[in-house]
Order: structure tokens, then C-alpha cells, then sequence
């Protein structure tokens, strides 16, 4: 029983009256744009089947993964990756992806730590060594904590598309960067 906006309604009343409000404002990425870049096919076919149109759509790569693959092909890039994370080399680990439900305002922080400490509960209990890539709205001093009470590292000088090649699993949340787990 409630009224849910995507946006301020007042903003978008002044956007209608501007002649600037999108006639969708739910449909990402708007049809306004005059190019879409997508990572694959599959995105493509969404898109189209929404009447974007195949002009409008251009499939391409994703630029962030190039350093990533090089390293997962270069035998002294991996080790240094896995010296960082205190792991023997190939020994397998766990990626947990925090979500930034504090840190996006959709958590109290009280509900969010009580979150992310049951997880890390649950993960402690595993064979294998977890690794928490934080959000970049993460303020590491907030989890710092994690590595001390439940032996976790947190992972500051590599993020998790360049972890994903590594490890065995992955904890995560809805989060746009999953789709690149897919390639790993």
C-alpha cells in the first residue's frame, strides 16, 4: 500500500513541465541515447526485443578484464596475486562480495554489520580462505575488523574482476559486476 517513485516526484513534475522527463523513467538505459554499448549477445537481444533498435546497439568488450586475463597468463603476476592474499599458490578461496546496503542507504548500519557478520560466520566454517572485495563506497576502516575476528583478508590492491579467475566461489549479492564471473 505504497507509492513508490523512481525519482523525486517533485523533480519529476519540474522535469515533465521542462520537457525533459523521459516517457519511460523505469526503462535503463534510455532510449534517448543515440549508441548503447552492451557486453554481449545475450544483453543485445534484451535490448532489442525492447525496441532500441540494432543501430542503436554495439556489442563490445569489457576494457577492465584485459589486466586481468594478462595476469591469470603470467606465472609471475598470479603468484604475486596470491602472495598479497597470504594463500599458497593455486590453493583455492572464496570471494565474498560485501554489499553496500549501508553504504546506498537501504540498510541501517546496525542491520548491515549484522548482515555481513552472519555471512562471515557461515563462510569461517569453510575449507576454504575468504577473501571480502568491498565496494568502493566501502570505508575499509568500517570492516577492518573482518580479518582479525573471523581471519578473513581484504582484498585493497586487487579488485574482484581480477579475483575471479582464481577463486573457487563466490558469496555476492545482485551486483552488476557478477556478469563477469561468467567469463572465469
Amino acid at each position: 500500500n505504497e507509492i513508490f517513485f523512481v525519482f523525486d516526484p517533485i523533480r519529476m513534475f519540474a522535469a515533465k513541465f521542462a520537457g525533459i522527463l523521459e516517457k519511460d523513467v523505469w526503462q535503463k538505459p534510455s532510449t534517448d541515447f543515440d549508441k548503447i554499448f552492451v557486453y554481449n549477445k545475450f544483453s543485445s537481444n534484451l535490448l532489442d526485443k525492447l525496441n532500441y533498435g540494432e543501430k542503436k546497439i554495439e556489442i563490445v568488450g569489457i576494457p577492465l578484464l584485459d589486466e586481468s586475463i594478462e595476469r591469470f597468463s603470467d606465472k609471475k603476476k598470479t603468484e604475486d596475486l596470491f602472495r598479497y592474499l597470504g594463500l599458497i599458490k593455486k590453493k583455492q578461496f572464496i570471494i565474498f562480495n560485501v554489499e553496500p546496503a549501508y553504504e546506498h542507504h537501504y540498510l541501517e548500519k546496525k542491520d548491515h554489520f549484522n548482515n555481513f557478520k552472519s555471512i562471515l560466520k557461515i563462510l569461517k566454517n569453510s575449507s576454504f580462505k575468504v577473501i571480502i572485495s568491498l565496494h568502493p563506497l566501502c570505508e575499509i576502516d568500517r570492516y577492518k575488523f573482518a580479518e582479525k575476528k573471523y581471519g578473513v583478508k581484504i582484498s585493497l590492491d586487487y579488485k574482484i574482476h581480477d579475483l575471479y579467475p582464481f577463486c573457487k566461489y563466490v558469496v555476492s549479492f545482485p551486483c552488476s559486476t557478477n556478469i563477469l564471473s561468467q567469463f572465469f
